[in-house]
């Protein structure tokens, strides 16, 4: 492989990482916005089902986070590649 196929396939990467970070802050967003909504019509439900969702909601908050500095991680990986 080439230094210019590298260097095409490591652009082409740096594109898929910024497209899949921004499908995650999308949906982030939303899940944010959907916690917000689930406190509103769930608070104090007898049977507790808004805490249960707003736990599950939240652990799925905490992935997304947690994906979101993995594709910024590599996303300066990339750049370091692509300054070399």
């Amino acid at each position: 492989m080439s230094l210019m196929q590298v260097l095409q396939q490591v652009t082409q990467l740096q594109r898929q990482v910024d497209d899949q970070a921004r499908l995650l802050e999308t949906f982030v967003r939303d899940n944010r916005q959907n916690m917000t909504f689930v406190q509103a019509e769930l608070k104090g439900s007898s049977k507790g089902h808004d805490v249960k969702l707003m736990g599950s909601m939240r652990q799925a908050e905490d992935g997304l986070r947690k994906a979101e500095r993995a594709l910024a991680n590599a996303s300066v990986a990339l750049l370091r590649v692509r300054a070399k």
